[in-house]
């Protein structure tokens, strides 16, 4: 799942714009995954995230990887390293405490 530039800051905006959207995405992409037996997905986010909304950001990544792994055993989330924890877009070239 890739998003980009602006297009990609105005869907995760409205993705996390509440905590109820917020699990609505996951549960939604939780069954996309399982009924078209996907091994999971790489979250490749690559456009700013406003920083208010990283905790939500964070929940919507933990609840996607908790709500795979019931609904499918040996599904996996990878998470491609662009954003950090401030919600910068900035490449790390490796998972670290700036984008863990």
């Amino acid at each position: 799942m890739i998003t980009e530039w602006k297009d990609g800051e105005a869907i995760w905006k409205e993705v996390l714009s509440s905590n109820e959207s917020v699990v609505q995405f996951a549960d939604c992409l939780v069954d996309i995954c399982s009924h078209f037996s996907f091994d999971g997905y790489l979250l490749n986010v690559e456009n700013v995230i406003e920083k208010e909304n990283i905790p939500r950001l964070e929940m919507f990544v933990k609840s996607l990887c908790t709500k795979l792994k019931l609904k499918v055993p040996h599904g996996e989330v990878i998470w491609y390293d662009s954003v950090t924890l401030d919600g910068k877009l900035k490449w790390q070239d490796e998972l670290n405490d700036m984008n863990r």
